[in-house]
């Protein structure tokens, strides 16, 4: 870059020249030591998916692997029941006994949690994108959801859902290929053969309900870790699907691997089989369970579901006649929560309760608990999963935040920041996310060159952030 260059455009780099340096450099991926692939483009024009194992890991990303893989290993001989981290949880402890998939001093196989939701491209279009994120497990905690090391493992482009056999069913084909055989990496010198396995996917419940091809959350049967169907109740002027609280003795059993890969094979559009209209592409995943490995989610399901559902029943004026409403109070609660002096760990300060609660963020609800007080119609199925298995899935999987959306939200509003002009822009995405890696991996070179010093750090520059955090 031109000293003139760098002066009208700081370390900003054009997305020609972005291109231009991909194309030099071959697209090639340090860590799964893959080309960028395209599995399939679909005929149609508004129609694209692409599905690329890459990776915007900073360097050093395996020495800390390895480093934290000897700290998680050594819990687990403790035998240390406090549930800290997703590898306390008890699916990932399985994994670590003798024979398993991480079990070994010299063990270097990988796990992850992945997502997927839509993001809208633009505000005028039904265009949407549906990126594929994957956070390893084996990095410490801090550096696993830090944008520069959730790997964008593929991406769909389109008109309003994607074909999730197909869109799901490529990457599958991947992940049991990264399983099966895995990938040649040199660590410490050597020659390593590298694995790595999906133990759970967390979605929103739409998405999560088109991935696993079963009824919708407002829907008989659309519980996936137990069989209660629910019931129709009245609410308002119409009716809503409840999940009403069972004693003990009353309760659905819990759903288990065999019976849903038995429905699924069984249902159909028209005759759904405990929910399910067909298999999902989840089945051909390799030493997946689908019960254990789709838990609710925390951030949609608690804050931005129930918590959120609480405030409006709480100060809506269309709740003033009932018992729980304290409208009346709203300014009163508003000046209380104003004068909490939170610690730093929450991201957000209070605000004037009266004019945003129905705009709150989902960080915003965190502080806020749940108590069953309200008509059968605000039992649906996010109470439902509070209620019945949220605490069972910490003890498979553990912590909330370890399996939640936040940091896989964050990413997608990332990429809607990477998005310039229209048309196909899956390409443009994952040339960015790679031009980001590159130049992330190659800074110690590029601060021993002359020119350097004409590189100046631009406001929201990911690869400035990522440099400032790593001095």
């Amino acid at each position: 870059m031109s000293t003139e260059k760098a002066k009208r455009g700081g370390s900003m780099l054009s997305l020609n020249l972005v291109a231009g340096i991909i194309a030099k450099l071959n697209f090639q991926c340090d860590i799964f030591n893959l080309q960028y692939l395209m599995f399939l483009e679909m005929a149609k024009c508004e129609t694209d998916f692409s599905i690329v194992i890459t990776h915007s890991l900073s360097t050093g990303i395996w020495e800390d692997v390895l480093k934290n893989k000897n700290y998680i290993r050594n819990r687990y001989l403790q035998d240390n029941e406090t549930i800290t981290d997703i590898t306390d949880g008890s699916l990932y402890r399985k994994l670590l006994s003798e024979n398993d998939f991480l079990n070994g001093t010299d063990n270097t196989n990988l796990t992850a949690v992945i997502n997927t939701d839509g993001v809208s491209l633009y505000s005028s279009s039904k265009v949407q994108l549906w990126p594929i994120f994957m956070a390893v497990n084996e990095l410490n905690p801090c550096a696993r959801f830090a944008r520069e090391n959730v790997i964008l493992a593929g991406i769909w482009q389109g008109k309003g859902k994607p074909p999730f056999n197909t869109f799901i069913g490529s990457f599958c084909k991947l992940m049991n290929d990264l399983y099966d055989t895995g990938i040649t990496e040199k660590l410490n010198g050597e020659e390593t053969t590298v694995k790595l396995k999906v133990i759970c996917g967390i979605y929103d419940l739409p998405a999560k309900a088109a991935i696993l091809n079963m009824t919708q959350y407002n829907g008989s049967d659309s519980c996936i870790t137990c069989e209660e169907p629910g019931k129709t109740v009245k609410q308002g002027k119409g009716t809503s699907r409840c999940f009403p609280y069972r004693e003990t003795a009353e309760k659905y059993p819990n759903r288990n691997q065999a019976g849903v890969k038995l429905a699924m094979e069984r249902g159909t559009e028209r005759n759904r089989i405990k929910g399910f209209k067909g298999t999902s592409p989840l089945l051909d995943l390799k030493n997946f369970d689908i019960v254990s490995g789709t838990p609710p989610d925390y951030m949609h399901g608690v804050l931005l579901g129930v918590t959120k559902t609480l405030l409006y029943k709480w100060f809506s004026s269309t709740e003033s006649k009932k018992e729980y409403f304290i409208g009346d109070k709203v300014k009163l609660i508003s000046k209380r929560l104003n004068s909490i002096k939170p610690p730093e760990s929450m991201e957000r300060l209070p605000r004037d309760l009266e004019k945003n609660y129905t705009h709150f963020k989902a960080t915003e609800l965190q502080a806020w608990n749940f108590s069953n007080l309200y008509p059968a119609g605000s039992c649906g199925l996010n109470v439902h999963n509070i209620g019945m298995h949220m605490v069972e899935y910490v003890r498979v999987l553990g912590p909330l935040w370890s399996w939640s959306c936040f940091p896989f939200e964050d990413c997608n509003s990332m990429i809607t920041k990477t998005v310039h002009g229209t048309g196909d822009v899956t390409k443009q995405v994952m040339k960015i996310k790679e031009a980001q890696a590159l130049l992330r991996n190659n800074l110690p070179l590029i601060f021993k060159g002359k020119n350097w010093k004409n590189l100046k750090p631009v406001a929201n520059c990911e690869i400035a952030r990522c440099n400032n955090r790593s001095a």
